[in-house]
């Protein structure tokens, strides 16, 4: 996409996960693409933050030993 976009890409941030021209993407676009792959897969209601947690919970039990 960078080349495509050559003097048009901006990305001083340097993100991973950019629109065509660089730009970071917007929640909503971001939201929406993640409930269509999600019903595609047949996954149950999430939200796009629900996905941390499933990593953060397990994660910060084993913290509270501590």
């Amino acid at each position: 996409m960078r080349l495509r976009a050559g003097a048009a890409w901006h990305n001083d941030e340097e993100l991973v996960f950019t629109d065509e021209l660089g730009r970071p993407l917007s929640r909503r676009t971001v939201y929406k693409n993640f409930k269509q792959i999600a019903n595609q897969l047949d996954l149950p209601n999430l939200r796009f933050h629900d996905l941390r947690h499933q990593y953060v919970k397990p994660t910060t039990k084993s913290f509270s030993t501590f």
